[in-house]
């Protein structure tokens, strides 16, 4: 089964996101063309799953 491109309320691809930071839900991620995008997804539980399932770099803190 292929993995989604797109996590459902989240804009862009997988592919495009070069590494992320999440702290106590907020996701602060590096797009491939140097921007930062922040996100607050209803499930970050399950945004997380879906960043680590399609390979993206990153570092989660519970405490900020």
């Amino acid at each position: 089964m292929a993995k989604p491109d797109r996590f459902p309320g989240f804009f862009y691809e997988a592919a495009y996101i070069e590494k992320y930071y999440a702290v106590n839900g907020w996701f602060s991620l590096l797009l491939a063309d140097g921007r930062i995008h922040h996100f607050m997804p209803e499930d970050p539980d399950e945004f997380l799953q879906w960043l680590k399932k399609n390979n993206v770099f990153g570092t989660e803190s519970d405490n900020g």
